[in-house]
Parts: C-alpha cells; structure tokens; sequence
C-alpha cells in the first residue's frame, strides 16, 4: 500500500482478516459492539460499524416490544361501543379519560380494600346492630363506586362484538356479577312480601370483591396465573398417588388381612377368649354385656377398604385427639 507522499507501507491484510474473524464472532454472539476506528495512513481514518453486518435477527418478545411501542395512556378502541358511541364522542372520550387517569385504579384498590375491611366487620348475629346499620350505607357508596366504574368502561371499551371488548376480560365479567349481585340484592331487601332470601343471599357475592385486586396488581396477577397454570398438572399428580396407593394397598391385604378385629371386652385380646360375658362399668348401671369378636371399622380385608384406611391413615382424620 503506498501513502500519499509516496511511502510505502506495510501490507495490512493479516488486520483485515482478524477485522473479520471479530465481525464474524459478533454475528454469532448477537452483541453490541460499537464501530471500530481503524488508522490507515496519517490524515485517513476508516469507520466499521460492526452492527451494520448482515447477521442472525435477534428474537423479539413482548417485553422487547413493549419498550419499543409507543409510551403513553392507551388510546380509544377503533370501534364503536354499543352502536352509540364511537371513537370522536365526547361521553366515551370523557369516560376514557376517566378510566386511563393515573390514580384511578389506585383509587378503585382503595375503595376495595376498604369494603373489604367493612365487610370483616360486619356483626353476623346480631343483624340490626348499630354498627350493621353503619356499614350497610357504606356499602351502598362501595357498591355505587364498583357500579360507575363497570359503567364507564363499558362505554369506553363496548361491550362485546369487537376485540378487547368489556365482556372479553373474565376479571371484568366477575365486576359485572359482583356488581349486579349486588344490585339486585339491594333491591329487594326491604321490600315487604318480596324479601325472598335467595334474593338476598346474593349478597355474599361481595366476598369476591377482594379478588378485582388481582387484575390490578400485575405481580399479584402473575402469580395467580402461575398457580392456574400449575393446576393443570395436577391431574397427572393425582394418577401418580392413586398408583402408589393402590400398590401400597395391596401390600397391606396381604400382610395385614383378617388381623383387624376386637373383643368388646378390653380385657381379652384374643378371639378363643372373647367368649361369655363380662361387667360393663360404663353405664350407669352395671350391666351384664355379651364378649363379641368385631371388626375394626377400617381394616386391609380387601383393597378397597385397604385403600380407604390408607387414604385415613396418610390425611390424619379419625385419629383421637
């Protein structure tokens, strides 16, 4: 190679093939490397951008795509809501603005907690106590407040013909029939010759409240996801412990099959001496009892019972306390 003022320089091929071998090691490892300088002669210099090369794409996934949308509150659906409202209506871009301001959910966490505390303190027996009657008018502005935000985002998001609609979400139809349970329930109480209790029992409805904070949460979503998820593996669990207990089972009839029997007697532990009778100081009386040879009430006679008493056996129930 020859400079500009006639000086011969060295041939610089053995740089360009370790430039090469470096380009090709960033394509395989899908780093960032920035451009290289490279000095030829005084007063040249060359740019190589590494990441202009032509290698593998990098997958993309949601949370990348998320960081490349737009930021910003989430505009209005491109459809219209419930025939009536499209996308220029003032009410629908009111109730948007609404639904899409920074505090509102926080405020609707607020609201429910706050039932929720209402609803531990409710004194279930004595029904006309003063403070029931305290928190029944509580409980109509939680419900009316649960009540404006299901409307408004009705009207914000239609209700279900189109694509992110307000009856696509299953959280937003467990607002609707916690709402509407309520609603009905409010209703009808106080009304004579109509307070039929299956009516009013719709008001236990309102223990599901606590569940909207999941949607709200993303973490708390997260790990309920991840529990309902793992609920689909517990059918194959479930065979997996019916195989192990029913080999254990079997086992169990063969060692341990006709040995589950009592005297009535304590004093007689076997069944050639459980024979006659004998003095029974439990009662209030004295009385003469016959010695009768019985079963346990769960035994290894057969795999079926085996089964059952191994079931018992493994969960603790039926031991004394």
């Amino acid at each position: 190679m020859q400079g500009s003022g006639g000086t011969d320089w060295p041939s610089d091929r053995p740089e360009e093939s370790d430039n090469q071998r470096n380009v090709r090691r960033t394509c395989q490892s899908s780093i960032h490397v920035p451009p290289v300088t490279i000095t030829s002669p005084p007063g040249d210099t060359t740019l190589i951008q590494m990441n202009s090369m032509d290698c593998e794409t990098m997958p993309m996934t949601d949370k990348t795509l998320a960081e490349l949308g737009p930021s910003g509150p989430k505009p209005i659906l491109p459809y219209s809501s419930m025939f009536i409202f499209g996308q220029t209506n003032p009410v629908r871009r009111l109730c948007h603005y609404i639904v899409t301001l920074r505090y509102f959910e926080m405020s609707i966490l607020v609201v429910i907690s706050m039932s929720s505390i209402a609803l531990a303190a409710e004194d279930p027996v004595w029904t006309n106590a003063p403070r029931n009657n305290v928190l029944k008018y509580l409980d109509y502005a939680f419900t009316g407040v649960f009540t404006f935000e299901m409307v408004i985002k009705m009207v914000d998001l239609g209700l279900l013909l189109h694509p992110g609609a307000y009856f696509r979400d299953l959280w937003n139809i467990l607002d609707f029939i916690v709402v509407s349970g309520a609603l009905v329930a409010f209703a009808f109480s106080g009304t004579k010759g109509k307070d039929i209790s299956t009516i009013k029992s719709l008001r236990v409805l309102r223990v599901l409240r606590p569940l909207k904070t999941i949607k709200r949460l993303p973490k708390l979503k997260a790990v309920f996801d991840c529990v309902v998820n793992s609920l689909k593996n517990v059918l194959n669990i479930l065979i997996v412990y019916i195989l192990f207990m029913f080999i254990f089972a079997v086992i169990a009839v063969q060692l341990f099959k006709g040995k589950f029997f009592f005297c009535t007697d304590e004093s007689k532990g076997l069944e050639k001496d459980c024979k006659g009778q004998f003095l029974d100081y439990d009662t209030e009386e004295v009385v003469a009892m016959p010695r009768e040879w019985r079963k346990y009430e769960f035994h290894y006679d057969n795999v079926l019972w085996a089964f059952l008493t191994l079931f018992t056996v493994s969960t603790g129930e039926g031991w004394p306390t």
